[in-house]
């Protein structure tokens, strides 16, 4: 008899935040707090800048190197406070010192506008400058750790975010302002990473849980439109990840276990204090509940991921960091267990990611900084997927993807109100494919045939770029950027201007506005299916941006944006002329082989506005508000303008925690979605060949209903003499709403069904640091 896994959860939660452990936090080992305070335009480390611990009468200043350190500090939570002489003062919260434990905060200080003045803005939580894009959002490690209904998965934490769309809990896709999900780019220390989640979206950067193990993570960046010319080969966003260090002071080590599944960090220094290690390894055990619980399925992934860094001092002005990921993701289902779960189609997976880089960073004794990043990944795909009705092979996936890219970029002051950002990218893909394509009917019921696709394809993409960022008056800054794309396979070169102003009104009000041209080519597994796929020109995104900021207090800042957003030359099928490629490939409603006839002539857009308003944690309380109301359409073939998979049309979030001490944290998120549009099934098409068929006149023409779920989680932190234990219960949709993910054709009941996301899920995490 199996025992229901919620039942189990809680007995062992109560019992582990109920039990009076014998050493207190007053009692533990202190810890320390150290880094390193730079400019935030050159990346010199600063001398004689102020570090203080706010709430104590602790502090240090930086030394010639610009290091800090505040020694013997009690366990428990703090806010730094740093000032330097000529920059704006910034503020990091949620730094934990753990006992016996160093704990690295190193900070950028930005340029103030004018020399020799100390600055006391009350902008310190959120500092904003030229080098940042507009409509960007930053979480530290400590952010993403704690968020209910994040699992530590990166990406989810994002849907708290305007910009975002709601669209299905069972995968973590990001859907930008209108985009794709093929339209992001993730960037880890500087190094391009196709995907970062476990069984990844092939083509797109969706998949259904983070590979990243966030007890490595520095912070994350989300630039979500109008981001200068140093990015490119998007359409929608960028994700900037960075790693932290590990730890110089001594050997260091964390054992845990979560949703994603157990593992362990393992860090120390290489020798002396002038190199680093970090590494990280998980497994899940996914199939370990299923074959003891009732947890609502009987299928059992299996996933195991691991990364690893090393940062070398070579000079003072010279740094090297090595990075190194992988991920193993494998499913087998039978069609016994596929009839149980109600699947529309099963099978086995075994996909492997690798991405490993190294970064030499070098400081130009104050005028300047440079990196240049070489990096190689690969992405397998070994699967093969059968109809649940027939048993016959609907796709077999035996694929290929390898990327070398070589990436530099440089940031040069020009005096104290100028500097210049200039850099090249180079890739050089190349891919094989061994695929087939079972013969079916498309989502229109048209039969297709059987079609097979065998085929290596290398393509070279080469890019550079400049901005210079000026301030012609105090208050105004201004960017302007070009950069250049050639794209080998279609043998077209791209010029694409960039955009920004920043006027700030007052310390606590700015104005901004971004405008630009991106351009991104098709992943190879589209441009796979066909030699005349070269014709197809590169689909192309307009971005208008204005903003405005204000700062409510210190810790509390409300941004209010309205974005416009229109692209050109995005794939559609001759064969279904209403439909729109992108998105049935990418919402995984047909397979990519399906899709035979493909033309350039696509077009989207996207517009709306989006106000958020965040509460950084200075003393007790943090939290996060977000509200978007926006449009999302497509024009296909057949020339009709309709409403896009990802447009909400109305999102809400409200993310918010209590912290009362050192110890505990009481965490709640609510997010409303509005219904997303469907295409109906034309039932009786569908009964006579016992398939799905949608309905043609009436493409996207319904809503599914409203999303929305309950988040809540509680951690508990026990600090003792010389280690520290962190265990946290959550739970997502708490009050299990029974919200829709989709509509379809049941062909082992051979009617309509419903498939639904994720219901009530509890999950328990522990945490040891030794």
């Amino acid at each position: 008899m199996r025992i229901s896994v919620v039942a189990t959860i809680l007995i062992v939660a109560t019992t582990l935040f109920a039990v009076p452990y014998p050493v207190r936090s007053q009692t533990s080992a202190p810890g320390t707090i150290k880094g390193i305070v730079t400019d935030r335009v050159t990346g010199t480390p600063l001398p004689g800048a102020h570090v203080i611990v706010r709430g104590t009468q602790r502090g240090s200043a930086t030394s010639a190197d610009g290091t800090y350190a505040i020694t013997r500090l009690p366990a428990g939570m703090y806010v730094l406070e740093f000032r330097s002489v000529g920059y704006e003062r910034s503020l990091a919260t949620d730094i934990v010192v753990r006992p016996e434990r160093t704990t690295v905060v190193d900070v950028a200080l930005l340029p103030a506008p004018i020399e020799g003045e100390e600055v006391t803005t009350t902008a310190g939580y959120f500092q904003t400058g030229a080098v940042d894009a507009l409509s960007a959002a930053t979480f530290s490690f400590e952010e993403v750790r704690r968020s209910p209904g994040s699992a530590g998965d990166v990406s989810r934490i994002m849907t708290a975010l305007p910009s975002v769309a709601r669209v299905n809990d069972q995968r973590n896709s990001l859907a930008v302002r209108g985009g794709s999900p093929f339209e992001n780019a993730f960037y880890i220390d500087n190094i391009p990473v196709p995907n970062i989640n476990h069984f990844a979206t092939q083509g797109a950067t969706g998949g259904a849980l983070g590979m990243l193990n966030v007890d490595l993570l520095g912070s994350v960046t989300l630039n979500a439109g109008g981001f200068g010319a140093s990015w490119g080969n998007r359409l929608s966003s960028i994700m900037e990840m960075r790693l932290r260090e590990g730890s110089r002071d001594g050997f260091a080590a964390q054992v845990n276990m979560d949703m994603s599944g157990f593992g362990g960090v393992a860090e120390g220094p290489l020798g002396d204090s002038s190199a680093a290690w970090l590494l990280s390894f998980r497994h899940s055990y996914l199939d370990l509940l299923v074959n003891a619980f009732s947890v609502g399925n009987t299928v059992a992934p299996r996933m195991m991921d691991g990364q690893g860094k090393v940062t070398v001092d070579i000079s003072p002005n010279d740094q090297l960091n090595v990075l190194e990921m992988f991920s193993q993701d494998r499913l087998f289902t039978d069609h016994t267990t596929a009839v149980e779960n109600e699947m529309m189609y099963y099978g086995d997976q075994n996909n492997l990611q690798n991405s490993a880089g190294a970064t030499v960073r070098h400081l130009w004794g104050g005028a300047g900084v440079s990196h240049l990043t070489l990096s190689h990944t690969v992405m397998k795909f070994t699967e093969t997927f059968r109809d649940i009705a027939s048993q016959e092979i609907l796709f077999a996936n035996r694929s290929n993807e390898q990327s070398m890219d070589l990436r530099n970029t440089n940031r040069f002051t020009l005096g104290r109100r100028a500097s210049l950002e200039c850099g090249v990218d180079v890739r050089r893909e190349v891919s094989t494919y061994d695929n087939r394509f079972g013969a079916t009917t498309d989502p229109l019921g048209a039969p297709t045939p059987e079609v097979r696709v065998s085929r290596e394809l290398s393509t070279t993409t080469l890019g550079a770029f400049a901005s210079v960022s000026v301030e012609p008056v105090q208050a105004l800054t201004a960017t302007v950027g070009v950069r250049v794309d050639h794209f080998g396979y279609s043998s077209r070169t791209w010029f694409a201007p960039r955009l920004s102003v920043m006027y700030k009104v007052s310390d606590l009000t700015t104005i901004s506005a971004a405008a630009g041209l991106y351009v991104q080519s098709l992943p190879h597994v589209i441009l796979s299916q066909s030699v005349s796929t070269s014709a197809l020109r590169e689909p192309d995104a307009r971005h208008l941006v204005l903003g405005v900021g204000h700062l409510l207090s210190e810790d509390t800042r409300l941004t209010v944006e309205g974005y416009w957003k229109s692209s050109r030359h995005l794939p559609v099928d001759a064969s279904q002329p209403g439909l729109f490629m992108l998105d049935e490939i990418f919402t995984g409603s047909t397979f990519v082989g399906n899709h035979a006839v493909i033309t350039d002539a696509g077009e989207a857009r996207s517009y709306g506005v989006e106000v958020m308003l965040q509460k950084k944690l200075a003393r007790d309380f943090y939290g996060l508000a977000s509200l978007s109301l926006g449009r999302s359409q497509y024009r296909a073939l057949d020339g009709f303008w309709r409403d896009r998979v990802f447009d909400n049309r109305v999102s809400f979030c409200i993310e918010g925690g209590y912290k009362p001490d050192e110890k505990w944290d009481f965490s709640l998120r609510w997010v409303y979605g509005g219904g997303v549009p469907y295409t109906p099934l034309d039932v009786d098409a569908s009964r006579k060949i016992n398939a799905g068929v949608l309905d043609a006149s009436r493409i996207n023409g319904e809503r599914l209903p409203a999303y929305h779920s309950l988040n809540a989680r509680v951690d508990r932190r026990f600090n003792f003499d010389r280690s520290s234990l962190v265990v946290y219960l959550s739970a997502w949709n708490v009050y299990d709403r029974k919200n829709v993910a989709s509509y379809f054709w049941n062909k082992v009941t051979a009617s309509p069904d419903t498939e639904y996301q994720f219901g009530m899920l509890p999950i328990l995490g522990v945490e040891y640091e030794f």
